[in-house]
This record gives structure tokens, C-alpha cells and sequence, in this order.
């Protein structure tokens, strides 16, 4: 049955229904209370507070709208080429980066350079070999091979340790460069010192460089002519130099001979025709002075002989106690040359039987008075002698130790 009044339903009508949703006893007794509340109200009543609701809802929903959505990100403007300080500052990474590419480049060349010197130092070892090997004799069968040959010993040319300082000049110089190249945004700029430095580091390694070049390409030279021309000396290509060496120096005294005769000779013809207390003189004078350089010239002579005998290792080879790198009687603990002054200190050069037992890591003389010092000797030790024929190798080799230490030392062999 309709209601054509449009009147609210009964309490009986509305308290018939049934909710849509399942609830708790209790929430379902509130909400039915409060539904037949507010239908009781009358229609106006009913319609305000419905619209009064709706605004609520409407409110609510823009507060919490604006509470709980989160707030639009700013957009960032990216930094273009047209920023000048960006601009600058990749210019200035730019020509860094050049730079560095330039001074590694040049550091490269030095590095090849470097290594040729190792290498013809190492060559150039090889090559005094042939002063007792067997193809060294095929040279000393050309006289002409002796007297260069002898020449190229004698020219002087950098050592390792000259051609170890270079390196370490060049890793001083190269090493900030490579590191900082590394990192992307490296500032770093080589300055113009920088690159004269390399220039004349460049200067110094060629200069050290070039004796090895050519004189290594004269010898390789004279080696492959005489494979196949020359017949081999009976004799080793050190000793032959060494018989140079002595017939120079006789021809030398011979012609210092002569011109002192001749001296002596042309006084006498004057004692005719002036005083001859003052022809003697002046005769006596001039002969002096060629007996000093006959004198000089022997003795420049002996000690070219003496010389060569201290850089043969062949002759260093019977030394070995002494001239081998060690810690007893060094520069510090570390390994390095034998001091003289050691030696002598602690009764080595004292005698011959000292001497062979020094070499030998013996304790030196009597228990009463001994000297145990060279039982710390960390070198290679000799044999010592017990046979009437070692003994006389021993003094030989004693006499010669007192002719070529000074040589040593100079040679850095020894120290002083």
C-alpha cells in the first residue's frame, strides 16, 4: 500500500529492515536507535541536516586532501654550455689533460731510452769477455783489432749507477703526472719548467747513450770480420793488449833515449863556443826534464797495465773475500765495498799469514793475541793454503792485492 502524504515509515516499518552489512550486537542496537531518531524528525528537519552533512563531507574531504598529498617537485634547470664557469672550468680540465698526454708522451720516449742504456750496459759486460774467451783470440790475431780494441776499454762511459740515477730523476718527474691522470676530473698541469726538465733529462740519457751505440757497433764489427778472416793468437786478447801496452812504453823510453843523447850531444858542441859551466847546465837541465817524462810516461804506462789488470774479473776472481759486496767491514748493514782501513785495522794486510787467513774466515794469529773479527766475514771465502805451491799463489796474490787496492778504491771495488 502507498503513502500518498509522503510520511516517514512507522517505527514498526523501519525497525522491520534489516541492515545491509553484518555487525557486532551492540553497533547494530546504536545504529537502529539513532535511524529511528531521525526518522521521527519531521521532513524539513530531515532535509537540512542531510544537506548540512554533505557540505561536511565535502570540507573533510579537501582538508585531508591537503594534508596527505604530498607536494609537487620544483624542476631543476640543468647547467648547459652557455654557463660560463662551467664553460671555464672543463677548458682548464681539457688543456690539463693535453698537457699530461704530451709530458707522458715524451716520458715514453725516455722510458725506451732508459731501457736501451740498461741494455747496452748489460752488452757492454759481455764484451770484455772476449779478453779471455776463445773468440777474443781471433781479434787479438789483427794488431790493428788490439789497438782499437784497447782504445774502447779505456774510453770512459756511464756505469749502472749513473744510469740508476737518471731513472730516478725520470720517475721523480713522471710518476705526479701518471698519478693524477688517472682521476677523470684532474686538474693537474704540468708547467713549462716541467717540460725542460724532461728535455734535459732526455739531453743527459742520449749523451750516456751514445758511446755504448757506437762503440758496441765497432766492436760487433771487428768480431764479424774476424770469424772469418782473422787466425786466433795464441795467446788471450788481454794478454796480447797487455804486450802492447809494454812494447809501447820501450818504444816510448827508446825515443826519450835518443832525444837525450841528442841533448847531450849538441851541449858538447857548444862547450866550443860558450861557457861551459853554463852549457852543462842548460845540457843538464834538458836532460832532467826529459827523464821526468820519460819517468811520466812509464809510469803512466805501469799504471794503464795496473788498471787494466783491476777490471778483469778474472783477476778480481781470486779476491773474492775482499771484493765481493758484504756487511762486515761496509758502509752500514747493508751490503757494499770493504773498507782498506778495516782491513787494516783488524791485521789483514798485516802479513801473508794473515792475509790467507783473513781470506779464508779464519781466526787470525795465536789463541793468545787472535783476532776472531774475520770469522764474520759473510763473503765468499778462499781455501787456505797447505802445500809449498799454494802458499806461493797466496804471495803472489798478496803482493798483488797491495799494487791494485788504490785502483779498487777508485774503481768503488773497495772503499777506502
Amino acid at each position: 500500500m502507498t503513502n500518498p502524504t509522503n510520511e516517514p515509515p512507522r517505527d514498526a516499518d523501519v525497525s522491520s529492515r534489516k541492515p545491509r552489512n553484518e555487525r557486532s550486537d551492540g553497533e547494530s542496537t546504536t545504529a537502529g536507535g539513532l535511524l529511528q531518531s531521525f526518522n521521527r524528525l519531521p521532513q524539513g528537519v530531515q532535509t537540512t541536516i542531510k544537506t548540512i552533512g554533505f557540505v561536511a563531507a565535502l570540507v573533510t574531504v579537501w582538508f585531508l586532501s591537503r594534508v596527505s598529498t604530498p607536494p609537487m617537485p620544483v624542476a631543476t634547470v640543468p647547467v648547459t654550455s652557455t654557463d660560463g664557469s662551467q664553460q671555464e672550468y672543463a677548458e682548464r680540465l681539457a688543456l690539463a689533460k693535453s698537457r699530461r698526454e704530451q709530458a707522458l708522451a715524451l716520458g715514453n720516449g725516455i722510458e725506451s731510452h732508459l731501457k736501451e742504456l740498461d741494455e747496452s750496459i748489460g752488452k757492454w759486460s759481455g764484451v770484455q769477455d772476449l779478453l779471455r774467451n776463445e773468440e777474443g783470440k781471433r781479434v787479438a790475431g789483427n794488431p790493428q783489432f788490439v789497438s782499437a780494441f784497447s782504445a774502447l776499454l779505456e774510453a770512459p762511459r756511464a756505469t749502472h749507477d749513473q744510469a740508476n740515477a737518471l731513472r730516478q730523476a725520470y720517475r721523480a718527474l713522471i710518476e705526479p703526472i701518471e698519478a693524477t691522470h688517472k682521476t677523470t676530473q684532474a686538474s693537474y698541469l704540468p708547467g713549462d719548467n716541467s717540460f725542460k726538465e724532461f728535455a734535459r733529462l732526455q739531453e743527459s740519457i742520449l749523451q750516456a747513450l751514445e758511446p755504448y751505440r757506437r762503440d758496441l757497433a765497432s766492436v760487433e764489427a771487428m768480431r764479424a770480420t774476424a770469424r772469418q778472416q782473422n787466425q786466433p793468437a795464441p795467446y788471450a786478447l788481454a794478454d796480447v793488449i797487455a804486450r802492447e801496452h809494454e812494447r809501447a812504453a820501450l818504444h816510448t823510453a827508446e825515443v826519450v833515449a835518443n832525444r837525450e843523447a841528442a841533448a847531450r850531444q849538441e851541449a858538447d858542441q857548444g862547450l866550443a863556443e860558450a861557457s861551459a859551466e853554463r852549457i852543462r847546465a842548460q845540457a843538464e837541465k834538458q836532460a832532467q826534464a826529459i827523464r821526468s817524462e820519460a819517468l811520466q810516461i812509464q809510469g803512466q804506462t805501469q799504471r794503464d797495465k795496473l788498471l787494466a789488470m783491476a777490471k778483469d774479473e778474472a783477476v778480481q776472481a781470486r779476491f773474492r773475500p775482499f771484493l765481493i759486496k758484504g756487511k762486515l767491514g761496509g758502509p752500514g748493514n747493508y751490503p757494499g765495498p770493504l773498507s782498506v782501513t778495516f782491513m787494516e785495522r783488524n791485521s789483514a794486510l798485516d802479513s801473508l799469514e794473515h792475509f790467507a787467513q783473513a781470506g779464508a774466515g779464519m781466526r787470525l794469529g795465536t789463541a793468545g793475541g787472535a783476532n776472531s773479527t774475520w770469522l764474520g766475514n759473510d763473503r765468499p771465502p778462499w781455501v787456505y793454503p797447505t802445500t809449498e805451491q799454494e802458499w806461493n799463489d797466496m804471495r803472489e796474490r798478496f803482493e798483488l792485492f797491495k799494487q791494485l787496492r788504490d785502483i779498487w778504491i777508485e774503481l768503488k771495488v773497495l772503499s777506502p
